[in-house]
């Protein structure tokens, strides 16, 4: 079984598995979950798909058929899960050491080396650091590009939060990519009126799957039952904004140990397969050497009423 990183600041808790992807287990605020715990039976597999949340390196989202083209030279990914894209990169799926702890924060990171795993042909390094404090809780993700030749580059967080009848996501974004039956990116529209984040969007009766674009770097989710909203909050770099709400089929067949509903809202630099398309799509270009670093917070608050 993976150890657990257990720390506390104030009213916050956090328990971390870097050894199951660097994965989030539990993030509490005066003992209520702000996201979704993950299961006893999810950390016995050491399956990050069952965590809170799972950190997303070297790109977000997915890669058509694991293949694209960078500066002249043709990629090609083994896929990583059962679908026919490759996916969320593969942070997710390895193993992450602890650098430096202390009561309240943890420095985790990994060095990929190409020679050894063939999931990715570039060398770099990653780390997160979290840092635990009565403003909430801060994530820096940080990757480092080790290799010889230019490095392309995204990330982002994968946070599950609980979905309860009455919980809602507000944000404020400018665009929105529809999609095919594979869940890849068609044609960039304006944000549809049924969707529409910046007027608030109840997540009881949603279904979807798609990148928002022109994030403004802070979202809100409220839990009116409990009386408890939160703030997540990212760096400019984090332009897009993933919504996954699954059905209750789907959420079923993904459950891991009987997790209970949630959403997810992903602040990411990239939207999906974005090295296979042209324009905007926050594909960052590491130079070797050169070094990524941005950060995620998230803060809770007892909501007001009337």
């Amino acid at each position: 079984m993976s150890s657990a990183r257990l720390l506390q600041a104030a009213d916050y808790a956090l328990t971390l598995y870097p050894e199951i992807g660097g994965a989030i287990g539990r993030f509490t605020w005066r003992g209520i979950d702000l996201l979704r715990p993950m299961s006893e039976a999810a950390v016995d597999a050491g399956n990050s798909e069952g965590a809170g949340c799972f950190p997303l390196f070297p790109f977000s989202n997915r890669i058509r058929n694991g293949q694209f083209r960078f500066e002249g030279r043709d990629i090609y990914l083994p896929r990583n899960t059962s679908g026919p894209h490759v996916e969320h990169g593969h942070g997710w799926q390895r193993p992450w050491e602890v650098i430096e702890a202390d009561a309240g924060s943890a420095t985790i990171g990994f060095t990929h080396d190409p020679a050894n795993d063939g999931s990715w042909p570039f060398a770099y390094h990653a780390e997160m650091r979290f840092e635990l404090s009565d403003a909430g809780l801060a994530v820096n993700l940080v990757a480092t590009n080790q290799d010889v030749l230019a490095m392309p580059f995204g990330c982002g967080l994968h946070p599950y939060f609980p979905r309860t009848p009455r919980s809602s996501l507000t944000a404020t974004v400018r665009g929105f990519w529809e999609t095919d039956a594979e869940v890849m990116p068609t044609r960039h529209v304006g944000v549809p009126e049924r969707l529409d984040l910046n007027r608030g969007l109840a997540m009881e009766d949603v279904v979807v799957d798609n990148v928002f674009t022109g994030f403004g770097g802070v979202a809100r989710i409220a839990w009116p039952e409990q009386q408890v909203g939160l703030r997540l909050e990212a760096d400019p770099v984090f332009a897009q904004l993933v919504l996954y709400v699954p059905d209750a089929a789907t959420q079923a067949a993904e459950a891991v140990g009987g997790t209970p509903p949630y959403f997810c809202a992903e602040p990411v630099s990239n939207i999906t397969d974005a090295f296979n398309l042209s324009g905007k799509t926050g594909m960052i270009t590491l130079a070797s050497g050169e070094t990524f670093s941005a950060s995620i917070r998230f803060a809770a608050h007892e909501l007001t009423t009337g």
